[in-house]
Formats: structure tokens, sequence, C-alpha cells
């Protein structure tokens, strides 16, 4: 929510003290059509997961979470989405592999369930009958 209302009122929400007050004010006058337009839809979309990748990132980093969201606080350009992109500026996609057929995928979902035990018909029998003596799922 945070990172939504610095991108969204850069020129009213500045710093934290401002943050609870703004929240109160678009939570008594939520409407969702205010949501659908530039980085607000961006923040609640996508925001909230890029904040997770960045908590991951700077942990994996041995740094502190809160340092990504200060930067936000502090650059009113900048959002969790963009912060993510810096972070993986220069890096290259993984090249794409190629979807297997329904009639291949088929075959391997068939001889998945033939070496899977959990979906064996002596499983399932099993686990019916252990939850109907033993009341267990």
């Amino acid at each position: 929510m945070k990172s939504a209302l610095y991108a969204a009122y850069p020129n009213q929400v500045k710093n934290e003290s401002e943050v609870y007050p703004a929240i109160t004010a678009l939570l008594k006058n939520d409407n969702p059509a205010y949501r659908a337009t530039g980085a607000v839809t961006e923040a609640y979309k996508v925001g909230g997961y890029a904040g997770i990748l960045l908590d991951l990132k700077s942990m994996e980093n041995n740094q502190d979470p809160n340092d990504w969201k200060n930067e936000v606080a502090k650059d009113g350009d900048a959002t969790p989405l963009t912060l993510l992109a810096k972070e993986y500026e220069g890096q290259t996609l993984p090249s794409p592999q190629t979807i297997p057929t329904k009639q291949a995928y088929k075959k391997w979902i068939g001889a998945y369930n033939k070496i899977d035990p959990i979906n064996s018909q002596p499983a399932i029998i099993f686990n019916v009958l252990y939850a109907w003596l033993y009341g267990g799922e």
C-alpha cells in the first residue's frame, strides 16, 4: 500500500508520516475505478509480487529488506517494479522450451499415473477405507 501511495500521489505523500492519513482517506472513499489507472494499477497488480521478490533478493544478498522500501519512499520515480528491473538489468532470459503436444502430454501423464502410488486404484481404495474407519482425511 505504501508503494502504491508513493507512486500514485508523489506530491501529497512524501514521507512515512503522510502514509497513514492517506491510507485512511483512501479506505473511506475507496472506488475500484480509481485503481485502474497508471502507476496505481502497477502497484496493485504487480507491486506486491515485486516486493516479495525484492525481500527475497535482499535476504539472499544479506541486506536489510527495508532498504528497497526506503528507496521507494525517498525516490518519487522508484517503484518495486523499477527496482526489480534494476536488479536483473543486463541478464538474458533462458531459451524457451518447446511445449509438448497434447498427445505427448497424455503419454507422459499416463506414465506418471502408473508409477505414482497416490493415484493408483489400490491406494485410492485404501485411503477411502482408512478415512471411513479412522476418520482421517
